[in-house]
Protein backbone atom coordinates (compact mmCIF):
# COMPACT_ATOMS: atom_id res chain seq x y z
CA UNK A 1 0.00 0.00 0.00
CA UNK A 2 1.59 3.71 -0.89
CA UNK A 3 1.05 6.96 0.80
CA UNK A 4 -0.21 7.80 -3.09
CA UNK A 5 -3.26 5.10 -2.90
CA UNK A 6 -4.49 6.31 0.51
CA UNK A 7 -4.65 10.35 -0.69
CA UNK A 8 -6.26 9.15 -3.90
CA UNK A 9 -9.03 7.70 -1.42
CA UNK A 10 -8.92 10.57 0.61
CA UNK A 11 -9.87 12.47 -2.24
CA UNK A 12 -12.70 10.54 -3.62
CA UNK A 13 -14.22 11.26 0.04
CA UNK A 14 -13.71 15.01 -0.24
CA UNK A 15 -15.08 14.79 -3.17
CA UNK A 16 -17.77 12.61 -2.24
CA UNK A 17 -16.94 9.73 -4.87
CA UNK A 18 -19.26 7.32 -2.99
CA UNK A 19 -19.55 4.62 -5.76
CA UNK A 20 -15.78 4.82 -6.41
CA UNK A 21 -15.05 3.95 -3.20
CA UNK A 22 -17.15 1.26 -3.17
CA UNK A 23 -15.31 -0.18 -5.92
CA UNK A 24 -12.20 -0.41 -4.09
CA UNK A 25 -13.91 -2.90 -1.32
CA UNK A 26 -15.19 -4.73 -4.19
CA UNK A 27 -11.48 -5.80 -5.23
CA UNK A 28 -8.86 -4.42 -2.20
CA UNK A 29 -7.29 -6.89 -0.11
CA UNK A 30 -4.92 -4.56 2.22
CA UNK A 31 -6.35 -3.75 5.12
CA UNK A 32 -5.13 0.01 5.58
CA UNK A 33 -6.30 1.33 2.16
CA UNK A 34 -9.69 -0.80 3.29
CA UNK A 35 -9.46 0.96 6.36
CA UNK A 36 -8.91 3.93 4.46
CA UNK A 37 -11.73 3.55 2.09
CA UNK A 38 -14.14 3.20 5.05
CA UNK A 39 -13.19 6.54 6.63
CA UNK A 40 -13.36 8.54 3.35
CA UNK A 41 -17.06 6.78 2.79
CA UNK A 42 -17.97 8.16 6.42
CA UNK A 43 -16.61 11.57 5.95
CA UNK A 44 -19.32 11.69 2.83
CA UNK A 45 -21.67 12.01 6.06
CA UNK A 46 -24.86 12.08 3.36
CA UNK A 47 -27.65 8.81 3.20
CA UNK A 48 -25.93 7.01 0.82
CA UNK A 49 -22.99 7.10 2.74
CA UNK A 50 -24.70 5.41 5.81
CA UNK A 51 -26.61 3.00 3.94
CA UNK A 52 -23.40 1.46 2.60
CA UNK A 53 -22.37 1.47 5.96
CA UNK A 54 -25.09 -0.38 6.97
CA UNK A 55 -25.04 -2.74 4.19
CA UNK A 56 -20.95 -3.51 5.70
CA UNK A 57 -22.50 -3.67 8.99
CA UNK A 58 -24.22 -7.10 8.20
CA UNK A 59 -20.90 -8.37 7.07
CA UNK A 60 -19.03 -12.04 8.95
CA UNK A 61 -16.17 -10.30 9.59
CA UNK A 62 -15.92 -8.45 12.65
CA UNK A 63 -12.43 -6.23 11.40
CA UNK A 64 -14.53 -5.15 8.77
CA UNK A 65 -18.13 -4.68 10.94
CA UNK A 66 -15.18 -2.43 13.44
CA UNK A 67 -13.91 -0.28 10.41
CA UNK A 68 -17.75 0.44 9.34
CA UNK A 69 -18.81 0.95 12.77
CA UNK A 70 -16.47 4.12 13.24
CA UNK A 71 -17.13 5.15 9.96
CA UNK A 72 -20.87 5.30 10.54
CA UNK A 73 -20.41 7.16 13.81
CA UNK A 74 -18.92 10.00 11.80
CA UNK A 75 -21.27 9.94 9.35
CA UNK A 76 -24.14 9.50 11.12
CA UNK A 77 -26.93 12.52 11.36
CA UNK A 78 -29.77 12.74 14.07
CA UNK A 79 -32.03 10.88 11.64
CA UNK A 80 -29.62 7.87 11.72
CA UNK A 81 -30.12 7.59 15.67
CA UNK A 82 -32.02 4.43 15.48
CA UNK A 83 -29.82 2.36 13.34
CA UNK A 84 -27.22 2.93 15.26
CA UNK A 85 -28.95 2.01 18.33
CA UNK A 86 -29.88 -1.17 16.16
CA UNK A 87 -26.48 -2.13 15.42
CA UNK A 88 -25.67 -2.11 18.62
CA UNK A 89 -28.58 -4.26 19.85
CA UNK A 90 -27.57 -7.24 17.42
CA UNK A 91 -23.58 -6.45 17.33
CA UNK A 92 -21.86 -9.08 19.20
CA UNK A 93 -18.47 -7.79 19.74
CA UNK A 94 -18.18 -5.55 22.89
CA UNK A 95 -16.17 -2.51 21.01
CA UNK A 96 -18.22 -2.13 18.57
CA UNK A 97 -21.31 -2.54 20.30
CA UNK A 98 -19.59 0.26 22.69
CA UNK A 99 -18.49 2.33 19.31
CA UNK A 100 -22.44 2.74 18.30
CA UNK A 101 -24.18 2.80 21.87
CA UNK A 102 -21.78 6.20 22.21
CA UNK A 103 -22.33 7.46 18.95
CA UNK A 104 -26.33 7.53 19.45
CA UNK A 105 -26.18 8.63 22.96
CA UNK A 106 -24.13 11.73 21.90
CA UNK A 107 -26.06 12.25 18.91
CA UNK A 108 -29.46 12.30 21.22
CA UNK A 109 -27.77 14.64 23.77
CA UNK A 110 -26.98 17.34 20.64
CA UNK A 111 -30.91 16.32 18.77
CA UNK A 112 -32.54 19.90 17.94
CA UNK A 113 -35.27 19.57 21.00
CA UNK A 114 -37.60 19.38 18.42
CA UNK A 115 -36.92 16.16 16.59
CA UNK A 116 -37.44 14.84 20.24
CA UNK A 117 -41.26 12.98 20.98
Amino acid sequence: MGKSEIEKIQKLGKKKKLKKLLKYLATEQDEGVVEAVFEAIGSIKGPDAVAELCRFMRSEEVSIRRMAAKALTVAAGYEDIEKLRHFADVETDEEIKSMLTSAAVSLSETAPKEDIA
